[in-house]
């Protein structure tokens, strides 16, 4: 049925069968996707079309897929705000956390900051870990609000505030009759007691002056 006699032959032959498929007509053996589904892989054979779905690769990240593809495309990675990633590339999201591109698949990893020593941090965007907020004094550390005394004067104490160390005079107490100093680096008169002629005498105590038996003395705070 349907022979045709080609030119300059004596037999008839039957004509090549073709698939007519959503419109479009295919030889014999043809291999195309339809039209209507790219998901969707057909072949004409004997005159008939048949169709399977493709298998597509699964990842979280794919790269945009153009209209008319079927699968996502999970070479590469696609990252927030339109970055394209390499595969097998390693990056960071930001100062604590790496990722890496793995077949169109992103995973990433966020760093575990150790305890502070210190009392007071400041977080700065350059790095992952709070920063111990410390002020350095005279060969040693000291935290934010610690107060502790000057080491070229002793009249003098400090303060650190933030990363600097502001020091001041230290107020002492006035006495007209200060007792002897405990301690020769001592900055302030000792007023805990009273030196008279020599003699020193305890806080609050009554005595009679020793240069003249007709006076009585008290000593109040030096």
């Amino acid at each position: 049925e349907n022979a045709i006699l080609p030119a300059g032959s004596c037999c008839p032959i039957c004509p090549p069968k073709t698939c007519d498929f959503e419109g479009q007509t295919f030889e014999d053996g043809a291999v195309f996707f339809s039209s209507s589904n790219a998901c969707s892989n057909c072949t004409c054979s004997d005159a008939k079309v048949s169709c399977h779905s493709l298998t597509c690769p699964v990842c979280s990240d794919p790269l945009p897929k153009p209209a008319g593809v079927c699968c996502d495309e999970c070479e590469d990675c696609f990252y927030r705000r339109g970055r394209r990633v390499p595969n097998f590339r390693q990056f960071r999201s930001d100062a604590c956390t790496t990722c890496s591109c793995t077949y169109g698949n992103i995973t990433c990893s966020v760093r575990e900051c150790p305890t502070p020593s210190c009392k007071k941090t400041i977080k700065d965007r350059r790095f992952c870990c709070p920063i111990c907020q410390v002020c350095t004094y005279g060969g040693k550390q000291y935290d934010d609000g610690d107060v502790f005394p000057s080491a070229t004067d002793s009249c003098e104490t400090c303060e650190c505030r933030g990363t600097e160390v502001n020091c001041s005079r230290i107020a002492c107490p006035t006495c007209s009759h200060p007792a002897p100093l405990l301690e020769e680096s001592t900055c302030c008169p000792n007023c805990s007691a009273c030196l008279l002629e020599g003699v020193v005498f305890d806080d609050e105590a009554e005595f009679q002056h020793p240069l003249d038996s007709c006076l009585r003395c008290r000593c109040q705070s030096g």
